[in-house]
């Protein structure tokens, strides 16, 4: 019985575990698309500019 009890708690202990890395894991990944998205954006802004320099000459 005893055994049983200890095997419970530790796999819940490991489900909590597994719940947060997930979690973890989705987060980093929101902030990789969140990072990439701004990279586009400050690229495009940067190309727009060249191109308006160029015209300006």
């Amino acid at each position: 019985m005893n055994k049983n009890k200890r095997f419970k708690r530790k796999i819940k202990k490991l489900e909590k575990q597994r719940i947060f890395f997930i979690n973890y894991v989705n987060n980093l990944e929101n902030e990789y698309y969140k990072l990439n998205n701004e990279n586009n954006i400050v690229l495009i802004i940067a190309i727009i500019e060249l191109i308006i320099i160029l015209f300006k000459i």
